[in-house]
Protein backbone atom coordinates (compact mmCIF):
# COMPACT_ATOMS: atom_id res chain seq x y z
CA UNK A 1 0.00 0.00 0.00
CA UNK A 2 2.98 2.38 1.04
CA UNK A 3 4.59 1.48 -2.24
CA UNK A 4 1.11 2.65 -4.61
CA UNK A 5 1.17 5.47 -2.79
CA UNK A 6 5.01 6.85 -3.57
CA UNK A 7 4.28 5.50 -6.98
CA UNK A 8 1.08 7.73 -7.34
CA UNK A 9 2.45 10.57 -5.83
CA UNK A 10 5.96 10.45 -7.01
CA UNK A 11 5.44 13.16 -9.17
CA UNK A 12 5.12 16.06 -6.18
CA UNK A 13 8.64 14.92 -5.46
CA UNK A 14 9.65 17.05 -8.34
CA UNK A 15 7.45 20.15 -8.92
CA UNK A 16 9.64 22.00 -11.02
CA UNK A 17 9.42 19.04 -13.92
CA UNK A 18 6.20 19.21 -14.03
CA UNK A 19 5.49 21.76 -16.45
CA UNK A 20 7.94 20.18 -19.11
CA UNK A 21 6.51 16.88 -18.15
CA UNK A 22 2.92 18.13 -18.79
CA UNK A 23 4.61 20.04 -22.06
CA UNK A 24 6.54 16.73 -23.71
CA UNK A 25 3.26 14.97 -23.06
CA UNK A 26 1.27 17.03 -25.30
CA UNK A 27 3.80 16.49 -28.02
CA UNK A 28 3.49 12.82 -27.14
CA UNK A 29 -0.44 12.80 -27.67
CA UNK A 30 0.27 15.00 -30.95
CA UNK A 31 2.74 12.43 -32.31
CA UNK A 32 0.97 9.11 -31.36
CA UNK A 33 -2.45 11.16 -32.81
CA UNK A 34 -0.03 11.57 -36.20
CA UNK A 35 0.84 8.71 -36.53
CA UNK A 36 -2.32 7.14 -35.67
CA UNK A 37 -4.23 9.16 -38.62
CA UNK A 38 -1.18 8.13 -41.25
CA UNK A 39 -0.98 4.80 -40.13
CA UNK A 40 -4.72 4.44 -40.89
CA UNK A 41 -4.37 6.19 -44.41
CA UNK A 42 -1.77 3.47 -45.53
CA UNK A 43 -3.82 0.68 -44.02
CA UNK A 44 -6.89 2.45 -46.13
CA UNK A 45 -4.76 2.78 -49.37
CA UNK A 46 -3.12 -0.92 -49.00
CA UNK A 47 -6.88 -1.98 -48.25
CA UNK A 48 -8.39 -1.01 -51.11
CA UNK A 49 -5.68 -2.18 -53.23
CA UNK A 50 -5.77 -5.61 -51.42
CA UNK A 51 -9.88 -5.56 -52.69
CA UNK A 52 -8.54 -4.65 -56.03
CA UNK A 53 -6.03 -7.34 -56.36
CA UNK A 54 -8.69 -9.90 -55.07
CA UNK A 55 -11.14 -9.02 -57.35
CA UNK A 56 -8.89 -9.14 -60.34
CA UNK A 57 -7.85 -13.01 -59.62
CA UNK A 58 -11.29 -13.77 -58.94
CA UNK A 59 -12.45 -12.21 -62.56
CA UNK A 60 -9.62 -14.38 -63.48
CA UNK A 61 -10.15 -17.73 -61.96
CA UNK A 62 -13.71 -17.45 -62.91
CA UNK A 63 -12.57 -16.87 -66.51
CA UNK A 64 -10.22 -18.85 -66.72
CA UNK A 65 -9.08 -21.05 -63.91
CA UNK A 66 -11.66 -24.27 -64.55
CA UNK A 67 -9.86 -24.09 -67.76
CA UNK A 68 -6.67 -25.08 -66.62
CA UNK A 69 -5.66 -28.15 -65.15
CA UNK A 70 -4.78 -27.75 -61.52
CA UNK A 71 -1.24 -28.81 -61.72
CA UNK A 72 -0.54 -26.12 -64.30
CA UNK A 73 0.88 -22.99 -62.31
CA UNK A 74 -0.73 -23.78 -58.88
CA UNK A 75 0.32 -20.47 -57.13
CA UNK A 76 -2.59 -18.95 -59.80
CA UNK A 77 -4.98 -20.48 -57.40
CA UNK A 78 -3.67 -19.00 -54.36
CA UNK A 79 -5.73 -16.00 -52.38
CA UNK A 80 -4.07 -13.17 -52.08
CA UNK A 81 -2.70 -12.23 -48.57
CA UNK A 82 -4.47 -9.71 -45.96
CA UNK A 83 -3.66 -7.16 -43.73
CA UNK A 84 -4.61 -6.42 -39.42
CA UNK A 85 -3.26 -4.42 -37.58
CA UNK A 86 -3.78 -5.16 -34.00
CA UNK A 87 -3.41 -3.22 -31.06
CA UNK A 88 -3.31 0.76 -30.75
CA UNK A 89 -7.23 1.33 -30.43
CA UNK A 90 -6.57 3.21 -27.29
CA UNK A 91 -4.90 6.04 -29.53
CA UNK A 92 -8.58 6.95 -30.75
CA UNK A 93 -9.29 7.48 -27.04
CA UNK A 94 -5.87 10.41 -26.88
CA UNK A 95 -7.08 13.91 -26.73
CA UNK A 96 -7.43 16.51 -29.18
CA UNK A 97 -4.17 18.45 -29.81
CA UNK A 98 -2.47 20.29 -32.16
CA UNK A 99 -0.84 18.11 -34.84
CA UNK A 100 1.79 20.83 -35.41
CA UNK A 101 2.62 20.32 -31.51
CA UNK A 102 4.56 16.77 -32.55
CA UNK A 103 6.75 19.08 -35.25
CA UNK A 104 9.33 16.74 -36.92
CA UNK A 105 8.23 13.29 -36.36
CA UNK A 106 10.41 11.26 -38.60
CA UNK A 107 7.07 9.98 -40.16
CA UNK A 108 8.67 11.20 -43.37
CA UNK A 109 8.64 7.73 -44.75
CA UNK A 110 4.55 7.34 -44.36
CA UNK A 111 4.07 10.93 -45.60
CA UNK A 112 6.38 10.78 -48.94
CA UNK A 113 8.76 13.24 -47.17
CA UNK A 114 12.53 12.99 -47.43
CA UNK A 115 13.35 10.19 -45.71
CA UNK A 116 16.05 8.23 -47.26
CA UNK A 117 14.29 4.75 -49.07
CA UNK A 118 10.89 6.36 -49.54
CA UNK A 119 9.30 6.29 -53.26
CA UNK A 120 10.50 8.85 -55.49
CA UNK A 121 7.24 8.72 -56.97
CA UNK A 122 5.17 9.23 -53.92
CA UNK A 123 7.35 11.95 -52.74
CA UNK A 124 6.96 13.66 -55.99
CA UNK A 125 2.91 13.21 -55.65
CA UNK A 126 3.54 14.42 -51.76
CA UNK A 127 5.47 17.47 -52.60
CA UNK A 128 2.51 17.96 -55.95
CA UNK A 129 -0.11 17.61 -53.40
CA UNK A 130 2.06 20.35 -51.21
CA UNK A 131 1.75 22.97 -54.11
CA UNK A 132 -1.49 22.33 -55.17
CA UNK A 133 -3.23 22.84 -51.65
CA UNK A 134 -0.84 26.53 -51.10
CA UNK A 135 -2.09 26.77 -54.32
CA UNK A 136 -5.85 26.34 -53.63
CA UNK A 137 -5.23 28.26 -50.33
CA UNK A 138 -4.04 31.16 -52.04
CA UNK A 139 -7.06 31.01 -54.42
CA UNK A 140 -9.44 31.17 -51.92
CA UNK A 141 -7.86 34.29 -49.95
CA UNK A 142 -7.97 35.79 -53.44
CA UNK A 143 -11.85 34.65 -53.83
CA UNK A 144 -12.84 35.94 -50.10
CA UNK A 145 -11.12 39.36 -50.38
CA UNK A 146 -13.00 39.66 -53.64
CA UNK A 147 -16.46 38.88 -52.15
CA UNK A 148 -15.81 41.17 -49.01
CA UNK A 149 -15.17 43.65 -52.06
CA UNK A 150 -18.49 42.56 -53.36
CA UNK A 151 -20.12 42.77 -49.98
CA UNK A 152 -19.12 46.29 -49.19
CA UNK A 153 -20.19 47.72 -52.36
CA UNK A 154 -23.99 45.89 -52.22
CA UNK A 155 -24.30 47.08 -48.42
CA UNK A 156 -23.01 50.94 -49.45
CA UNK A 157 -25.27 50.59 -52.78
CA UNK A 158 -28.44 49.15 -49.87
CA UNK A 159 -27.45 51.98 -47.60
CA UNK A 160 -27.79 54.69 -50.45
CA UNK A 161 -31.04 53.18 -51.47
CA UNK A 162 -32.25 53.17 -48.00
CA UNK A 163 -31.34 56.80 -47.17
CA UNK A 164 -32.94 57.86 -50.81
CA UNK A 165 -36.37 55.65 -50.24
CA UNK A 166 -36.05 57.33 -46.29
CA UNK A 167 -36.01 60.95 -48.79
CA UNK A 168 -38.93 60.04 -50.56
CA UNK A 169 -40.74 59.42 -47.60
CA UNK A 170 -40.21 62.98 -45.94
Amino acid sequence: MVARVDKDFAYLLHPSKLPRAYEKSLIEVARRRKFRRLLDEDVSRLKKAITHERDSRNVFMSEYGRLLPSEFIPQLRELVSTIRIEGGTKDYELPEVNEELAGNTGFDHLTGGSSEGADPHLQKKYSDLIKESTLLKEEHKSNMKDLNTKIEDLELQVRLKVDKNADLLK
